[in-house]
Protein backbone atom coordinates (compact mmCIF):
# COMPACT_ATOMS: atom_id res chain seq x y z
CA UNK A 1 0.00 0.00 0.00
CA UNK A 2 1.12 3.62 -0.30
CA UNK A 3 2.89 5.11 2.73
CA UNK A 4 -0.03 7.48 3.51
CA UNK A 5 -2.92 5.06 3.82
CA UNK A 6 -5.69 4.26 6.32
CA UNK A 7 -5.96 0.52 6.98
CA UNK A 8 -8.66 -1.70 8.45
CA UNK A 9 -7.37 -5.29 8.66
CA UNK A 10 -8.90 -8.38 10.23
CA UNK A 11 -7.69 -11.95 10.70
CA UNK A 12 -9.52 -14.78 12.40
CA UNK A 13 -7.43 -17.92 12.75
CA UNK A 14 -3.65 -18.08 13.18
CA UNK A 15 -2.99 -14.98 11.14
CA UNK A 16 -0.10 -12.74 12.17
CA UNK A 17 -0.90 -9.20 11.09
CA UNK A 18 2.28 -7.23 10.34
CA UNK A 19 2.25 -3.62 9.11
CA UNK A 20 5.41 -1.57 8.66
CA UNK A 21 6.07 2.08 7.77
CA UNK A 22 2.49 3.22 7.15
CA UNK A 23 1.15 6.67 8.04
CA UNK A 24 -2.57 6.93 8.68
CA UNK A 25 -5.39 5.61 10.82
CA UNK A 26 -5.02 1.88 11.54
CA UNK A 27 -7.83 -0.32 12.88
CA UNK A 28 -6.54 -3.88 13.31
CA UNK A 29 -8.33 -6.95 14.70
CA UNK A 30 -7.32 -10.57 15.04
CA UNK A 31 -8.55 -13.56 16.98
CA UNK A 32 -5.76 -16.13 16.97
CA UNK A 33 -2.60 -14.30 16.09
CA UNK A 34 -0.24 -11.53 17.12
CA UNK A 35 -0.40 -7.99 15.77
CA UNK A 36 2.82 -6.12 14.99
CA UNK A 37 2.78 -2.51 13.79
CA UNK A 38 6.28 -1.04 13.31
CA UNK A 39 7.48 2.43 12.40
CA UNK A 40 3.94 3.72 11.97
CA UNK A 41 2.75 7.32 12.11
CA UNK A 42 -0.75 8.53 12.91
CA UNK A 43 -3.15 6.66 15.17
CA UNK A 44 -4.04 3.02 15.76
CA UNK A 45 -6.28 0.60 17.57
CA UNK A 46 -5.43 -3.08 17.72
CA UNK A 47 -7.04 -6.04 19.44
CA UNK A 48 -6.57 -9.80 19.44
CA UNK A 49 -7.50 -12.65 21.74
CA UNK A 50 -4.44 -14.91 21.47
CA UNK A 51 -1.19 -13.15 20.75
CA UNK A 52 0.85 -10.09 21.57
CA UNK A 53 0.01 -6.58 20.41
CA UNK A 54 3.25 -4.76 19.59
CA UNK A 55 3.01 -1.20 18.24
CA UNK A 56 5.90 1.16 17.50
CA UNK A 57 5.17 4.78 16.53
CA UNK A 58 7.56 7.23 14.89
CA UNK A 59 4.92 9.96 15.35
CA UNK A 60 1.44 10.08 16.86
CA UNK A 61 -1.56 12.12 15.73
CA UNK A 62 -2.19 14.60 18.56
CA UNK A 63 -5.54 14.50 20.34
CA UNK A 64 -6.51 11.01 19.15
CA UNK A 65 -7.71 8.31 21.55
CA UNK A 66 -6.33 4.83 20.93
CA UNK A 67 -6.88 1.29 22.28
CA UNK A 68 -4.71 -1.84 22.39
CA UNK A 69 -5.93 -5.11 23.89
CA UNK A 70 -5.35 -8.86 24.04
CA UNK A 71 -6.32 -11.65 26.37
CA UNK A 72 -3.28 -13.93 26.07
CA UNK A 73 -0.19 -11.87 25.36
CA UNK A 74 1.71 -8.67 26.06
CA UNK A 75 0.70 -5.17 25.04
CA UNK A 76 3.94 -3.47 23.98
CA UNK A 77 3.68 0.19 22.96
CA UNK A 78 6.64 2.32 21.79
CA UNK A 79 6.13 6.10 21.50
CA UNK A 80 8.24 9.14 20.63
CA UNK A 81 9.81 10.79 23.69
CA UNK A 82 7.54 13.86 23.55
CA UNK A 83 4.24 11.99 23.15
CA UNK A 84 1.46 12.98 25.53
CA UNK A 85 -1.21 10.59 26.70
CA UNK A 86 -3.41 9.56 29.56
CA UNK A 87 -2.97 5.82 29.95
CA UNK A 88 -5.79 3.57 31.14
CA UNK A 89 -4.24 0.17 31.84
CA UNK A 90 -5.45 -3.19 33.13
CA UNK A 91 -3.50 -6.44 33.57
CA UNK A 92 -3.12 -9.31 36.00
CA UNK A 93 0.65 -9.12 35.53
CA UNK A 94 3.08 -6.15 35.47
CA UNK A 95 3.37 -2.72 33.86
CA UNK A 96 6.78 -1.43 32.73
CA UNK A 97 7.96 1.89 31.30
CA UNK A 98 11.27 3.62 30.62
CA UNK A 99 9.70 7.11 30.42
CA UNK A 100 10.89 9.45 33.17
CA UNK A 101 7.80 11.69 32.81
CA UNK A 102 5.23 9.01 33.58
CA UNK A 103 3.09 9.53 36.67
CA UNK A 104 0.46 7.21 38.15
CA UNK A 105 -2.84 8.41 39.55
CA UNK A 106 -4.35 7.02 42.70
CA UNK A 107 -6.94 4.30 42.04
CA UNK A 108 -10.49 5.57 42.54
CA UNK A 109 -13.69 3.59 42.91
CA UNK A 110 -15.69 3.22 39.73
CA UNK A 111 -18.99 2.44 41.44
CA UNK A 112 -20.48 3.95 44.54
CA UNK A 113 -24.13 2.94 44.87
CA UNK A 114 -26.59 2.24 47.61
CA UNK A 115 -27.57 -1.43 47.93
CA UNK A 116 -30.97 -2.85 48.90
CA UNK A 117 -30.01 -3.03 52.55
CA UNK A 118 -29.16 0.67 52.56
CA UNK A 119 -25.41 0.08 52.62
CA UNK A 120 -23.07 1.54 50.01
CA UNK A 121 -21.28 -0.59 47.47
CA UNK A 122 -17.85 0.65 46.41
CA UNK A 123 -16.13 -1.18 43.55
CA UNK A 124 -12.60 -0.86 42.18
CA UNK A 125 -12.17 -2.07 38.59
CA UNK A 126 -8.37 -2.58 38.88
CA UNK A 127 -7.62 -0.04 36.15
CA UNK A 128 -4.35 1.82 36.57
CA UNK A 129 -4.35 5.40 35.33
CA UNK A 130 -1.23 7.29 34.38
CA UNK A 131 -0.11 10.40 32.56
CA UNK A 132 2.76 10.57 30.12
CA UNK A 133 4.36 14.01 29.70
CA UNK A 134 1.49 15.72 31.52
CA UNK A 135 -1.34 13.72 29.96
CA UNK A 136 -3.28 13.89 26.74
CA UNK A 137 -5.75 11.74 24.82
CA UNK A 138 -6.77 8.44 26.41
CA UNK A 139 -4.81 5.37 25.39
CA UNK A 140 -6.36 2.17 26.73
CA UNK A 141 -4.10 -0.88 27.15
CA UNK A 142 -5.61 -4.12 28.42
CA UNK A 143 -4.38 -7.71 28.76
CA UNK A 144 -5.29 -10.52 31.11
CA UNK A 145 -2.35 -12.91 30.76
CA UNK A 146 0.49 -10.61 29.78
CA UNK A 147 2.53 -7.56 30.71
CA UNK A 148 2.09 -3.98 29.53
CA UNK A 149 5.16 -2.15 28.21
CA UNK A 150 5.32 1.57 27.43
CA UNK A 151 8.65 2.28 25.79
CA UNK A 152 10.42 5.43 24.62
CA UNK A 153 11.39 5.49 20.94
CA UNK A 154 14.96 6.79 20.94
Amino acid sequence: VPKNFDIKAESYNNGHIFIDGVEGELNIESYNGPITLTDIAGSASASTYNGAVKVSFVSVTEGTNMAFSTYNGDVDLTLPGGAKMTAKMKTNKDIYTDFENFSLDEAKPSTNSRGRSGSYKVKFENWVLGELNGGGPEVMMKTTNGNIYIRKNN
